[in-house]
């Protein structure tokens, strides 16, 4: 067998997940107006952020490691 990375709907998914959480949590800072309801939104949204961009990175770093050491078994 051979496990290829999935580069792709890897970093697709997430993205999309994040543009979807930005769009509604920016509807819902507009829609109560208050300059708090912003603030928090966009915490929320640099958090989830990072966290998708670091679940991004471990995804592809194991997919790359079990390329390189378990490649070459069952062959």
């Amino acid at each position: 067998m051979n496990a290829r990375l999935p580069t792709r709907s890897v970093l697709r998914l997430p993205t999309l997940e994040l543009v979807v959480l930005t769009a509604l949590l920016a509807a819902l800072a507009v829609g109560v107006g208050t300059a708090g309801t912003a603030v928090v939104a966009v915490r929320i949204v640099l958090t989830v952020a990072v966290w998708l961009v670091g679940v991004t990175a471990a995804v592809a770093v194991a997919f790359t490691f079990v390329r390189a050491v378990g490649g070459g078994l069952g062959r």
